[in-house]
């Protein structure tokens, strides 16, 4: 069984049949090149960085005026952000859990596009491949309905520190901060579609 991230190390929460993951908030963790993240049950399981993930092919989108920020906090929180000067400001914060190869991102979305604005429960899973420095987050495939915040392509570890690109300067570089961006954002969104 899995533990979710932030959640009291071994209580079990109900998932597939894996080992416990130890969380970041309440376990020791175990270092690695890139940060810190949960730490894993095994000595082969490699913990996932937390801190900020590039999409895939930033400069030629932020050429465009297309810009992504994923950021992973060590505590188990996470932000997405997307914007595109005049078409769409977005926003997706929660929690983040590792089980196996999978990370899930698990929160509220706040979709604000210029055809129009909703709130929904937010829920992505990627597939992690590579490991430290070298990680890659690849989202599985599913209908998007978060906007930007629901495109296919990939993140890749970029910084252990949050290191937001979007030029609205809404996202702060301020741990203390960004927690409580990420608290204001996580509250229960009613699907509003």
């Amino acid at each position: 069984m899995a533990v979710r991230v932030g959640a009291q190390a071994g209580t079990p929460s109900k998932a597939s049949g894996t080992a416990p993951l130890r969380t970041s908030g309440t376990a020791p963790l175990r270092a690695s090149a890139a940060g810190p993240g949960p730490a894993a049950t095994t000595a082969s399981d490699a913990a996932l960085p937390s801190g900020t993930y590039a999409i895939e092919g930033a400069a030629d989108l932020e050429g465009r005026g297309l810009y992504h920020f994923l950021y992973l906090h060590p505590s188990g929180r996470f932000l997405l952000a997307g914007e595109w000067a005049h078409n769409e400001s977005s926003r997706a914060a929660g929690q983040w859990t590792v089980q196996g190869s999978e990370v899930t991102l698990t929160g509220s979305a706040h979709v604000d596009t210029n055809q129009g604005r909703w709130d929904a429960p937010f829920r992505r899973v990627f597939r992690r491949v590579g490991s430290g420095s070298q990680t890659r987050l690849e989202p599985l495939p599913e209908k998007n309905h978060f906007g930007m915040l629901g495109w296919p392509n990939a993140y890749a570890f970029k910084s252990p520190q949050p290191a937001p690109s979007l030029p609205s300067g809404k996202i702060p570089r301020d741990d203390a901060e960004l927690l409580a961006l990420i608290a204001t954002l996580s509250k229960p969104a009613t699907d509003a579609r």
